[in-house]
């Protein structure tokens, strides 16, 4: 499993993205990891469960899927 959060987000976080990119989506997560890692837009303050839809957001986007695809993908039991 490959877990990702809010930092995956964050300008200089090349490094995660090239992990995203090579993640089989059938081993992706996407967390908050609250309080800690919030998304970009809310960075420097608590993260709460409610940001995950924003990373989730990001992740599609980055990877060229819908939000409900990503979230189909990650909220389905294995």
């Amino acid at each position: 499993m490959s877990v990702f959060a809010g930092n995956v987000t964050y300008p200089n976080a090349g490094s995660i993205r090239d992990l995203l990119k090579i993640t089989p989506m059938d081993r992706l997560l996407v967390e908050t990891d609250a309080p800690f890692l919030s998304p970009q837009s809310k960075r420097g303050t608590q993260n709460e469960p409610a940001n995950v839809v924003e990373t989730a957001t990001f992740i599609a986007d980055f990877l060229g899927k819908s939000f409900e695809e990503i979230d189909k993908l990650t909220t389905q039991m294995h």
